[in-house]
């Protein structure tokens, strides 16, 4: 079933079908000057009425009849059009009154006045109809296009609503099938790199380089092992071919001596920190040997997002220089167990 409730007017009633895009701009729904074309249409097909059947009835005298058969198209105009048409209607009338219906004679006794009064009654009752109802059909109308122009917005907003909730349950639905097909809870890939750093059968640096992904995405997080050098880079995140942080430092960088003598948190967010940082990475934290106590290498975050810095940083370094402790630990005493074999080599050559 259609509805016809809220379906915009047609030229029978005097107003257009809504636009619903810059109507109000290019002036569509302003009042009308002249006359529509359906006026003067329904006009010449009154007017050309009357005059057929006075052609064809003439014993009929219809010019004569009163009221007036011209009311009828000054009438119909001005109630349905307003008072432009209504105008129309009252000079074509008055055009086909005077060309067309026999005048009274003046009464004897009568004056002018009067007489020109009698003839003039029923122009200037057209003149006055035209003026004052078409003045309240003009209302009208005026009312009935804003109420099209609210209509039109309204069904502009709607589409546009429907759109946006057809295209947003389109995405909860595909956002659902997405997660309804993951294998796995989404902490299960950051929990089997940490269980992979106890492996011993895995290669460790890149057991360590899929843990850091996973626990810092999009960042660059790197694991540096202490030697006799200084602090030697093992593992990375993607380091860039033209970083500026260095691959290895001194004993004596600031950075070395605060995280292996004064086993410091370091963070960019504390003022007192940069100086120990030099540039070097937004945040450090020592990896100290559970068995020993000693420091034996260092977790460094050299980029990471604006979101990555916050208070709990330090803490979530932490756990990881937990996690790679116990592998870290296993390869500094294999570094130091070749080491020891060399030398007996030496030794004994």
């Amino acid at each position: 079933m259609k509805d016809t409730a809220t379906k915009p007017a047609g030229p029978e009633s005097g107003v257009e079908p809504a636009k619903p895009e810059n109507a109000q701009q290019s002036g569509y729904y302003g009042l009308r000057i002249l006359p529509p074309l359906s006026a003067v249409v329904e006009l010449m097909a009154i007017v050309a009425l009357l005059l057929i059947v006075d052609w064809i009835w003439p014993a009929l005298d219809i010019n004569n009849i009163q009221p007036s058969p011209y009311w009828l198209p000054v009438l119909m105009l001005t109630l349905q059009y307003g008072t432009a048409s209504g105008t129309l209607a009252v000079i074509v009338a008055i055009i086909a009154y005077f060309s067309f219906v026999t005048l009274p004679e003046q009464g004897v006794g009568e004056n002018e006045f009067a007489f020109r009064l009698r003839i003039l009654s029923q122009p200037i009752l057209w003149i006055a109809t035209a003026v004052v109802l078409g003045q309240f059909r003009m209302v009208q109308i005026a009312a009935k296009r804003e109420l099209g122009q609210r209509l039109a917005e309204l069904r502009t907003q709607r589409d546009t609503l429907a759109d946006y909730a057809s295209r947003l349950r389109t995405r909860c639905d595909a956002l659902e099938r997405d997660i309804a097909a993951r294998p796995m809870h989404a902490g299960a890939p950051l929990l089997n790199a940490f269980a992979a750093l106890a492996d011993v059968k895995d290669s460790f640096a890149k057991s360590v380089e899929a843990a850091f992904a996973h626990a810092f995405p999009d960042a660059t997080i790197s694991l540096f092992a202490r030697t006799d050098a200084g602090l030697a880079k093992l593992a990375s995140t993607p380091w860039p071919v033209d970083a500026h942080w260095a691959a290895t430092l001194s004993p004596d960088h600031p950075l070395t001596k605060s995280i292996t003598g004064a086993k410091s948190k370091l963070c960019i967010l504390n003022a007192a920190d940069e100086a120990s940082l030099a540039g070097q990475g937004l945040a450090a934290v020592p990896v100290v040997e559970a068995a020993s106590g000693k420091v034996i290498g260092m977790i460094k975050l050299e980029f990471a997002d604006a979101r990555v810095l916050n208070a709990g940083l330090l803490r979530q370094l932490d756990v990881l220089a937990a996690a790679v402790e116990p592998g870290l630990a296993r390869h500094a005493a294999g570094d130091r167990a070749g080491q020891t074999k060399i030398g007996l080599l030496k030794v004994g050559s």
